[in-house]
């Protein structure tokens, strides 16, 4: 518990998206004994803390992007001003107030508790799933691992539980993703070849996607997991 919990914690300071800080400040205030409720609500045989709203939390939508095509061109002087607010009011008056559209990211609002469950899932059973990818195909958002043996062949390590961390920084593996893609491409043009970079996102695919697949014989056959009851 004290593991989740610390790994929990740190994931959530590092991700600024999503506002934990206080829900894990609060649940500080009495750590022993707020680990130990928390163990009690995930042990007991007829607690139903996933109907919970209290235990899992809230949501919010974000602000993710603003379409300000319609003003291009509208305005009527070259004035601009350094104050961005001041800016914004000017060129919605020079557009003859054109209300823009806007989108927005739905994200979850957990609780400290949900958080430390989060993460006591993945040490516990997650870590199986993620350790079937390929570390040569799959780059983001990848468990911290302790190296393996055979690393560069694609397999990995065990789960590295004195990182503060859960997971290993994205960054670095966007960059590895990308060089890897770009030197594939120098590769083929300086060979002659035509090259075509396509890069594509799921819109709202884990709003979307059920989980309940993990659970089925099938997929866990033909992955080669093993789970306790199924």
């Amino acid at each position: 518990m004290y593991l989740a919990y610390r790994k929990a914690k740190t994931d959530a300071y590092y991700e600024k998206l999503h506002p934990s800080a206080q829900s894990f400040a609060e649940f500080e205030s009495s750590l022993q004994t707020n680990l130990e409720r928390l163990h009690k609500i995930i042990t007991e045989e007829h607690n139903l803390w996933w109907e919970n709203l209290d235990f899992i939390g809230s949501y919010l939508y974000v602000p993710k992007s603003i379409d300000d095509a319609p003003w291009d061109g509208s305005e009527r002087t070259h004035y601009r001003s350094i104050d961005p607010i001041t800016d914004w009011k000017q060129r919605f008056q020079d557009s003859g107030k054109v209300r823009l559209e806007s989108k927005y990211r739905l994200i979850i609002v957990a609780t400290a508790e949900y958080h430390i469950l989060s993460a006591l899932w993945i040490l516990k059973v997650g870590h199986k799933f993620e350790r079937m990818l390929d570390k040569n195909l799959s780059y983001g958002n990848r468990l911290s691992r302790q190296k393996h043996m055979l690393e560069e062949f694609g397999f990995n390590g065990s789960v590295n539980k004195d990182s503060l961390r859960l997971f290993s920084p994205y960054f670095s593996a966007y960059r590895t993703w990308r060089q890897k893609g770009l030197d594939a491409m120098r590769s083929l043009v300086e060979n002659g070849l035509p090259a075509t970079a396509i890069t594509m996102d799921l819109a709202g695919f884990y709003h979307n996607v059920s989980p309940s697949f993990i659970l089925k014989r099938s997929f866990l056959n033909t992955i080669g997991v093993e789970l306790a009851g199924c």
